[in-house]
């Protein structure tokens, strides 16, 4: 398994309400999906979810966010990382900043979220690699990995009943066997991401 293809948009992610966390404290990764179903009147709402991008979901929260009813970003980037169709992961946050994607998991965990509606169709090959790679990374650091639905109260269908969250755990248990222990620093670090 290839080191993934992280671009940093943090800057161009950055909407100036980030809250700031000793990367030490992270010790697990939440799984999400994002799609142009999620609000047709979004502004990617006509956008392929091959063409999503890590620019275009920040935008989205921040025009949208705080206004949206139930809204719980108010209007922050809530995601570390989108992993696009094709595998590469936008990364919209540092690791030690605090994205709004998960409650009670918020301060603990990166939010990972992966391009597509998984309730409708399964995530490409591409996107499961990617998820392998994350989650035995985040595994040889000793940290958790769930899809949101799993720290939910009420489950709502994130990532999706297609989300092949147990093969993806099965595979990635293999290669973290393989790979060993390490930091959370080199987690991050083998992953691809800035702190």
């Amino acid at each position: 398994m290839g080191d993934l293809i992280v671009r940093n948009v943090i800057r161009e992610c950055y909407d100036g309400h980030i809250s700031v966390r000793p990367v030490c404290d992270v010790d697990s990764v939440v799984f999400h999906r994002i799609s142009r179903a999620e609000d047709p009147g979004s502004p990617f709402g006509s956008v392929p979810d091959f063409e999503l991008s890590g620019q275009l979901v920040a935008a989205w929260f921040r025009e949208h966010g705080p206004q949206r009813p139930g809204s719980y970003t108010g209007g922050e980037t809530p995601y570390t990382g989108l992993v696009r169709v094709d595998g590469s992961v936008d990364q919209m946050l540092g690791a030690a900043d605090q994205g709004a994607h998960a409650t009670r998991w918020n301060y603990r965990g990166l939010g990972i979220a992966f391009a597509g509606d998984f309730r409708a169709h399964a995530p490409s090959e591409a996107q499961v690699s990617a998820a392998v790679f994350i989650a035995a990374m985040a595994l040889c650091a000793g940290w958790r990995v769930h899809t949101h639905d799993e720290v939910r109260d009420e489950p709502k269908g994130c990532p999706g009943d297609l989300w092949p969250q147990d093969k993806i755990m099965k595979k990635a248990r293999e290669i973290a066997a393989v790979r060993g222990a390490c930091s959370t620093n080199e987690a991050l670090r083998r992953i691809g991401f800035v702190i």
